[in-house]
């Protein structure tokens, strides 16, 4: 089984999956620590030099390149990897996908310290209001998800992976 963790950038998607990954005893991918060693470079150097067009080429061939794997993964996808060309099809139809879905008051609680770190927010002179409408806009896509699991203030990653596990194995749509 392939289990492909969505979400807004900042949302623990790299922390939870190598918790779910353990669970499940499969193994862990994170898209863009992936991206980085196959480029050399860091995300941001990617953006920087090469634009986040040619970023998000690379990001759809790395997803092409993990849907063909026969190992069981879990996959931390990019914050953007939903929304752009055929992605989140991509993984419905060959794994399993999980949105943490995410308030932008939280979301902004924990990005505000990380954005040098983060090329999209770098240049952002009012960061909550550009968190509100860029989730407001990847939303879109992120429901395209087979298991939406909403993450409040405290929620502990035991927890949430107790809910996507109890999700997944409902075998059926759901928000939890």
């Amino acid at each position: 089984m392939k289990i492909f963790i969505t979400g807004f950038m900042g949302s623990g998607k790299t922390s939870l999956g190598l918790m779910l990954a353990g669970k499940c005893a499969s193994r862990f991918i994170d898209m863009d620590e992936m991206i980085e060693c196959r480029s050399g470079k860091t995300i941001t150097e990617i953006f920087q030099s090469q634009g986040e067009a040619m970023f998000r080429e690379t990001e759809k061939e790395v997803l092409n390149q993990l849907v063909k794997s026969c190992e069981d993964l879990v996959v931390a996808t990019g914050g953007g990897t939903a929304c752009f060309f055929d992605n989140m099809e991509v993984m419905n139809k060959n794994g399993t996908t999980v949105y943490l879905k995410f308030s932008p008051e939280l979301l902004f609680e924990r990005l505000r310290d990380d954005v040098q770190h983060r090329p999209l927010l770098a240049e952002q002179k009012d960061l909550k209001e550009y968190i509100a409408a860029s989730l407001s806009e990847r939303e879109k896509f992120y429901h395209k998800a087979q298991h939406i699991i909403r993450v409040k203030d405290g929620d502990t990653n035991e927890e949430l992976c107790k809910n996507i596990l109890e999700s997944i194995n409902n075998k059926k749509k759901g928000i939890l």
